[in-house]
């Protein structure tokens, strides 16, 4: 059994994510909580390995409240057991959650769980080029770069997303990178977007945004040729 401790937590709000109990349920994938037969009995809390990757420090912890009362409990890979049941239900490990929390009481009709922890962050990079009338590249672009605008806090280069619980983390997020061109030279001189879909921490996508001038400069040169007679 995981020794609960007295947790920070004084509300069933904030950004960790909630996993109800009743009814056994397999709400997220890679990781389950249940009560062994009825909600007051002790919990059984089942673990993919690889949901330990979404957390910075390789852990995270469960928060259950019993009446005014909190308790977590650190779920470290090292603590886990190996078992046929959590085998046989496509997960890889296996913890048990006494049924008294930090304070000695026993818990009464839980119905939910908390999941939070550290979780890493994801990143993604925007990259712009620019290329001539001819489509030749133009490598000295630092003016030009410094008129273009994003929306939000995007800019050039890497750009880092915090998730706000371990649902985004789980499941990822949706990304979109809108970008204004300067008015003038270019062929688009209004905006352009591009999204991405599910982003996690190990994805790390690259939004390229291409731009061509609209027109050369063009001299024309004129030969006046006298003819005799």
């Amino acid at each position: 059994m995981l020794a609960p401790v007295k947790s920070a937590r004084s509300n069933s709000g904030g950004n960790a994510t909630n996993i109800p109990s009743n009814a056994h349920s397999n709400r997220y994938e890679g990781i389950s909580f249940r009560w062994d037969t009825k909600q007051k009995d002790p919990g059984v809390l089942f673990v993919r390995e690889d949901i330990f990757d979404l957390f910075e420090d390789g852990k995270f912890y469960l928060t259950a409240q019993n009446s005014n009362r909190y308790s977590d409990y650190n779920i470290l890979p090292l603590e886990a057991h190996k078992t046929d049941l959590a085998k046989s239900l496509g997960f890889d490990f296996e913890y048990r959650i006494p049924k008294d929390d930090w304070g000695g009481g026993e818990y009464k009709n839980i119905n939910q769980v908390w999941i939070d922890g550290n979780l890493k962050q994801a990143s993604y990079t925007i990259e712009k080029n620019w290329f001539d009338e001819e489509g030749l590249r133009i490598d000295d672009r630092a003016a030009l770069d410094a008129a273009l605008r994003f929306n939000g806090n995007n800019k050039l280069g890497v750009n880092s997303i915090t998730f706000r619980n371990f649902e985004e983390a789980l499941n990822g997020v949706r990304i979109t990178v809108t970008e204004t061109i300067p008015s003038g030279w270019f062929e688009q001189n209004n905006k352009a977007s591009q999204t991405v879909n599910n982003v996690k921490w190990n994805t790390n996508p690259v939004f390229t945004f291409n731009n061509q001038k609209q027109w050369a400069n063009i001299t024309i040169e004129k030969t006046w040729v006298m003819l005799d007679g």
